[in-house]
């Protein structure tokens, strides 16, 4: 799915402030939806292999069909159809269109449509039967949302260490399954993440003190996030930092809002959605309805983005608009059930009181 599309697209086309309620009324599900069919146009289009990249520039994305020759240390090699190979870093690399075996295709389709727990196994048996060591990196990063998705948070976590053990470069950082939204770690692997807040690899220490920092373990996780805080990656200082923000949700002021907003900005995009679902909740206690509104639907257009975090952002959307403008929060829960049906944030939405005229 691409990754950057969608970003560009929102970042440009939402104001800042919702406005008159009648902006909010003509506006906020026309740009929710043309995120939404941005974002899956690549996997929309298939071809036998497709590759979506940004320009040298990084300002025009383009595509290409053809066939990749390899994908070592951070490099793509593709054969273009009608002649010619690309040579790219994968940072320029949006997303890459592939077909492999029926559960790929059937477990992508699957979990596209919102039917996370058949998409979890499909995805699974197509990361065993594909040869391909790039293609199985690709597989594993939708693996890590699919568990992120399912609530199987520490699956989520080792496929994404597994997956930066591989490819240290990988494009998928941004898919980090840190604790944003979810209660304190389950009994069953606190241990686990005991562990790796004792690691040598920073995004192991991140992921424990993250999982751990609303748990008995809640200071030595504390310290560990702000050892982070000091990192020479400007990613995990950020997201340590933001993690750290999670213990003033119910205090946090104006002021300290408008400071996380300017960390999130400055921030590298790909990880800004966990942090922007924290700002939205203290929005909705500061800055109820339109304003709040708007900052869950930032968190629903973000790219990368997990499929969790997106429900999430369209049910608190649907709900600060509920009491003053029900028809809107009525398409935007829509869109929440038809794409993320098996979501919690479904499950409540579905629950969510709206008289419409």
């Amino acid at each position: 799915m691409p990754r950057e599309v969608s970003f560009v697209m929102s970042r440009s086309a939402l104001p800042r402030s919702l406005g008159p309620r009648r902006l909010l009324a003509r506006n906020i599900v026309a740009l929710l939806v043309g995120a939404v069919s941005l974002a899956l146009c690549a996997s929309q289009s298939r071809a036998a292999e497709r590759l979506w990249y940004f320009d040298a520039s990084g300002e025009t994305l383009r595509n290409r069909a053809g066939t990749v020759v390899s994908y070592r240390e951070g490099q793509w090699e593709f054969d273009v159809d009608g002649g010619g190979t690309l040579r790219l870093p994968t940072s320029r690399v949006v997303a890459l269109d592939f077909e492999s075996s029926e559960s790929w295709t059937r477990g992508l389709r699957e979990f596209q449509e919102g039917r996370w727990e058949s998409a979890y196994t499909d995805l699974i048996q197509a990361y065993r039967d594909e040869p391909r060591e790039w293609a199985k990196l690709e597989i594993q990063a939708v693996i890590v949302r699919c568990a992120v998705a399912t609530g199987r948070d520490e699956i989520a976590c080792r496929a994404f260490q597994e997956l930066l053990d591989t490819d240290p470069q990988t494009r998928h950082q941004g898919l980090v399954p840190l604790a944003w939204t979810r209660g304190v770690a389950s009994a069953q692997w606190q241990a686990t993440a005991e562990g790796w807040m004792r690691s040598d690899v920073e995004w192991d220490r991140l992921l424990g003190a993250s999982w751990l920092l609303q748990s008995p373990l809640k200071e030595p996780a504390r310290g560990v996030l702000i050892d982070l805080t000091n990192s020479r990656d400007k990613a995990v200082r950020f997201l340590a930092t933001m993690q750290l923000n999670r213990d003033e949700l119910l205090t946090a002021n104006a002021a300290q809002l408008t400071q996380w907003r300017t960390l999130i900005e400055e921030a590298p995009a790909e990880f800004r959605t966990g942090p922007r679902a924290l700002a939205a909740q203290v929005a909705a206690r500061l800055e109820p309805g339109d304003d709040a509104a708007l900052a869950f639907l930032r968190t629903a257009l973000d790219q990368p983005s997990h499929e969790l975090w997106i429900a999430e952002g369209l049910l608190g959307a649907a709900r600060q608009l509920a009491a003053n403008s029900p028809q809107e929060a009525r398409a935007i829960l829509d869109e929440l059930l038809r794409r993320f049906p098996e979501s919690d944030a479904a499950k409540l939405g579905r629950n969510l009181n709206l008289t419409t005229e």
